[in-house]
């Protein structure tokens, strides 16, 4: 009985560490082909997450994943799998993995122009060791410099033949966010060399690709500021119900000190409820606004190239303040991607209906939906539609449509 469990026990230890190396390899080509396939990295990190052994492995495998989405452009996705991970984050023991997350979040939110709340998570580090931490900076893409325009360059390209090397490699590189690595780099080195020809060439492509990556920043920024108001708003109610359970069991020594303090936050509420409704919209005001609005997307006017939030609500006979708070409270949208959503939406109804709008170029697709460049276009129609215009079309050609 001895020798059939000892067995059973060497077998587990063999298969537990076949499953270690396997993890290992798996690793190392998710590294290697970060440059080379986003997409295939990304596959195999879920692959590590889902077989970890370990809940701190699992853990420190999606902390990379936050990163190389960022670097493939997914920046929405990685701050989703940020916030999905911070109960679990921060209900460990392990304080590795509590500073990795702060590091992350840190760095997160200086790349997308959060500076207050970088600074906030950076407190919250508790190691000292400045070479681990730089080294969870540095892995894959420093958010804090590498993605920024005018930022610092980390390893800046020192010689004629690096430069080359670079120039040559650039037309194989489809990642957009390795691209504008390795443009800023050799925007800066020809500066240093006061190569002004190459220089023009290089800024001309980093302004070109920064406007394209800017957007999706900017619908990103969005997306982290409301994520922060409801972490906010979150963190109000707990403090609010820890208030009413430290009321609870308060001594009758201090119950009129209660009762005063319950008072002035009563009156106080009473105060706060008066103001709001004297800024509120009446209900027939609002009625009128979205009805004209109606009006508005009928008449096909977001496909306005000069259409401005400013121009609209003289439209509709209202003031830009009413608009925005209409929009953004009944429509759940800004006021650029509620024009831009029914843009997409128009022309994706030709493209369905009408088989020539098929046939033409995306410049003249993105002119027709009221897009006043085809790259500002393309990154909406992919951000709503989930792919890009040209492969939307060969559906519908390969589908029969």
């Amino acid at each position: 009985m001895k020798f059939v469990y000892l067995i059973v026990l060497l077998l587990s230890i063999s298969c537990y560490s076949q499953n270690i190396e396997e993890n290992n390899t798996f690793y190392n080509e998710a590294i290697q082909q970060i440059k080379i396939d986003n997409n295939k990295s990304i596959r195999i990190y879920e692959y590590l997450i889902n077989s970890s052994t370990s809940n701190f492995q699992k853990l420190n495998y999606q902390l990379d994943l936050i990163k190389i989405k960022v670097y493939v452009s997914k920046d929405i996705e990685a701050l989703e799998l940020f916030f999905s991970m911070e109960p679990e984050i921060l209900s460990s023991d392990n304080q590795e993995l509590k500073d990795k997350y702060y590091i992350i979040g840190s760095d997160l939110a200086y790349y997308l122009g959060f500076k207050k709340q970088a600074q906030k998570m950076q407190k919250q580090v508790k190691s000292d060791d400045k070479a681990w931490i730089n080294s969870i900076h540095h892995k894959f893409v420093d958010l804090r410099y590498d993605l920024a325009i005018n930022a610092i360059i980390t390893k800046p390209i020192s010689t004629e033949d690096e430069a080359t090397l670079l120039q040559d490699s650039l037309p194989k590189i489809s990642n957009e966010v390795e691209q504008f690595i390795l443009i800023k780099k050799l925007q800066s080195f020809f500066l240093k060399q006061n190569n002004l020809e190459n220089y023009a060439v290089y800024n001309r492509k980093l302004n070109e690709l920064n406007d394209r990556l800017t957007i999706e920043k900017k619908i990103t920024r969005n997306y982290l500021a409301n994520k922060l108001l409801e972490k906010q708003k979150a963190q109000q109610i707990v403090d609010d119900k820890n208030l009413r359970l430290l009321s609870n069991i308060f001594s009758v020594i201090l119950l009129g000190l209660i009762l005063v303090v319950i008072l002035f936050k009563k009156k106080k509420v009473e105060i706060d409820s008066s103001a709001i409704k004297t800024n509120m919209i009446s209900d027939r005001v609002e009625s009128q606004i979205l009805e004209r609005l109606e009006a508005f997307e009928k008449s096909k006017g977001y496909l306005n190239p000069t259409i401005s939030i400013a121009i609209l609500a003289k439209e509709l006979d209202t003031n830009v303040k009413y608009l925005s708070s209409i929009l953004n409270n009944i429509k759940q949208k800004s006021f650029n991607n509620y024009i831009n959503e029914l843009r997409i939406a128009y022309i994706v109804n030709c493209l369905k209906e009408d088989k020539k709008y098929r046939l033409y170029k995306i410049s003249h697709l993105a002119k027709l939906s009221g897009f006043v460049s085809q790259s500002s276009f393309t990154t909406f129609f992919k951000l709503i539609t989930g792919i890009t215009p040209s492969i939307f079309i060969k559906k519908l050609n390969d589908d029969g449509q």
